[in-house]
């Protein structure tokens, strides 16, 4: 399991509300994904079970207009993993094009986001 060791509070993600939903919209995609499509380890199984969590705070900010979210480091790392597998997914399933490019342009911007918060916060 990875560990981080906090060196300071938990980061924030700051983002549109356009973001956000995008966000959820690739939780709940690669969730749909796992269930159906693979046999979960234990590690695998508690990194589903923090996204459900983070969906539902997702959810909860949504609803009350926030756009911004504090992250453990686990949660920065889940999240980063979940977006890349809903990167590779979709590039397996549709078809190379412009289109596809230009939306998944953004998600790899956000994970990358991420990506250097965990080595800013945590490193």
């Amino acid at each position: 399991m990875r560990q981080y060791e906090p060196h300071a509070k938990k980061p924030v993600l700051h983002l549109s509300i356009d973001e956000i939903r995008t966000v959820d919209a690739i939780i709940r995609g690669y969730l749909s994904y796992m269930h159906g499509n693979v046999m979960p380890s234990p590690e695998q199984e508690t990194d589903l079970a923090l996204l459900k969590a983070l969906r539902g705070r997702i959810a909860a900010m949504i609803s009350d207009g926030g756009k911004s979210l504090s992250l453990t480091a686990q949660e920065i790392q889940v999240l980063a993993d979940a977006m890349l597998g809903f990167v590779k997914a979709t590039t397996r399933v549709v078809a190379q094009s412009l289109e596809r490019d230009e939306t998944l342009a953004p998600i790899l911007s956000i994970r990358q986001h991420l990506l250097r918060m965990l080595s800013a916060t945590y490193n």
